[in-house]
């Protein structure tokens, strides 16, 4: 008798705890550096699965290193994904690099953007297998944050996106463009050169 109340009590725990309640619980945190989603040695994730996740309710935010395209790396984001993690502990983070455009010849673009898309899109059809839905936020800084719009607003047919962050991005190239170019006039203008 003195041995069933125990067993008896643990029966009840368990039968009190929901299936979902189970599930969250036994899952832990899972980090997966420089996966790969591409050929190119550039083309590598950090992945950062929280405890607890669950496809139903997991979402992502995706992280973009600026760097005017040309230089930069995830490692640059690490303090703000690891200061994000702590804010939203029930995120899921990852982390890209993209190919590095070199010379006006090698990664032109768009292969950042073909990046940045086949980096989501590798991601998400491992929803089920990382546990996580297909909901994502994408935030980006300075060209990474170019980025993250043009994948929210150019190549998001499912609609997975549902929010973006620019910070600090460019967003009217075609106007910076002209007014470097009238900066330039404006310098040879004015020191003699023409």
């Amino acid at each position: 008798m003195r041995h069933i109340i125990p067993v008896f009590s643990l029966v009840l725990l368990f039968a009190s705890c929901n299936t979902e309640e189970l599930t969250l619980n036994s899952k832990e945190s899972a980090t997966y550096l420089n996966v790969g989603f591409g050929s190119n040695e550039q083309q590598k994730m950090d992945i950062f699965l929280p405890a607890g996740r669950m496809v139903s309710t997991t979402k992502t935010v995706v992280v973009i290193h600026g760097g005017s395209w040309t230089s930069g790396d995830k490692s640059e984001m690490t303090a703000v994904v690891d200061s994000m993690k702590k804010r939203l502990p029930d995120y899921a983070f990852i982390n890209l690099n993209y190919r590095l455009a070199a010379n006006n010849t090698v990664n032109v673009f768009p292969a950042q953007e073909n990046d940045v898309k086949t980096a989501i899109e590798f991601y998400l059809s491992k929803s089920s297998s990382y546990e996580i839905s297909k909901n994502i936020i994408v935030l980006g800084a300075s060209a990474g944050a170019h980025l993250a719009l043009l994948h929210s607003y150019k190549n998001d047919p499912d609609k997975h996106v549902k929010a973006v962050v620019d910070l600090f991005g460019p967003t009217d190239l075609v106007a910076e463009w002209n007014e470097g170019l009238l900066q330039q006039l404006a310098l040879m203008a004015a020191t003699g050169k023409t």
